[in-house]
């Protein structure tokens, strides 16, 4: 792509980002933004995708339901990097949906079973991180500790 034309789209993806929170309404065109940061290399276009995925984990604590919409838009923003940059990225943005979902919920549960069917396509050096995922972490009383 042309150097002149990626400054104005930056900026046009910066605004429709800003604009608009990632919803049900706006998640397709949010997720076509992510296809379009994806392919930048640039370090605004990386900062846009990492903003954006935060942006929409933590939409995650009032529509739980979107997880798996949040697995698509790191998918899309991470396609054109190496394998193990993209590994990498993805279980640490699995990690930070897996603290925002409460484990007493039904998305929880969904979530649960994509990171066990997950195990296939990772190499076996993952699935410790992955069966983390899957263990919550006990709650410490501080009202226990003193």
């Amino acid at each position: 792509m042309p150097a002149d034309f990626i400054d104005p789209l930056l900026t046009s993806i910066e605004v429709l980002i800003e604009k608009n929170s990632f919803n049900q309404v706006n998640k397709y065109l949010l997720l076509g933004a992510t296809d379009l940061l994806g392919r930048l290399k640039d370090e605004q276009a990386l900062s846009m995708r990492e903003h954006l995925i935060t942006q929409a984990i933590n939409i995650l604590n009032n529509e739980p339901s979107l997880w798996s919409n949040v697995v698509d838009l790191s998918f899309r923003a991470n396609r054109f990097d190496t394998p193990a940059l993209r590994r990498n990225s993805f279980v640490a943005m699995l990690e930070q949906i897996a603290a925002v979902l409460p484990e007493d919920i039904k998305e929880f549960s969904d979530f649960c079973v994509y990171i066990r069917r997950l195990e296939a396509y990772f190499p076996p050096e993952f699935w410790p991180k992955l069966w983390k995922l899957l263990t919550p972490e006990p709650c410490m009383n501080p009202s226990l500790t003193t």
